[in-house]
């Protein structure tokens, strides 16, 4: 716990390195790995058709699903962000009100936006320059004032465009 005042509520020690995880969910996984390729978002091997699926039953609101983990493993608050703004969906829209074609369209922006996520943070460089709605003032896209706001199950915060971002019901 290096620097870091708050409880880890992970870690690992290998070969003398230590990696600590501080703001994640653990659960521990006694069945094995079988299966999570198909949940991880930019493994290739990523169920695109079954995470539309999800889209199209849930019965929440989509903002939650996008965190769900079983369904679209690795994404976390800022690629949720991120993702409903490309997509142009409203992140508490009723995931099942979404078009098929818009559940698609996000699928496929979930992934593209992780890839450049863990690019930059691969190289080192800062997310700021990718972020078009995460923790911004003003639509890029329309120039309207961008809403935070509170919501969902996980009451997660989301950034949005009121004028941009459409509300599925």
């Amino acid at each position: 716990m290096r620097g870091r005042e708050a409880r880890a509520r992970g870690s690992l020690v290998l070969d003398g390195h230590e990696i600590n995880f501080y703001n994640c969910s653990v659960r521990i996984v006694r069945e094995g790995l079988a299966g999570l390729e198909r949940r991880d978002v930019l493994n290739p091997l990523f169920d695109r058709d079954g995470a539309v699926k999800a889209i199209l039953s849930f019965e929440g609101e989509i903002g939650d699903l996008l965190l769900d983990q079983e369904v679209f493993g690795g994404v976390g608050n800022i690629i949720k962000n991120e993702a409903l703004f490309l997509a142009r969906i409203h992140p508490q829209s009723l995931s099942r009100a979404i078009p098929p074609g818009k559940a698609q369209e996000l699928v496929e922006g979930v992934i593209g936006f992780s890839r450049a996520f863990l690019e930059r943070r691969r190289r080192g460089r800062r997310l700021r320059p990718i972020l078009r709605i995460y923790r911004t003032r003003s639509c890029p896209s329309c120039g309207s004032r961008v809403v935070r706001m509170r919501h969902g199950s996980r009451g997660r915060i989301s950034f949005l465009c009121p004028s941009c971002q459409e509300l599925y019901r």
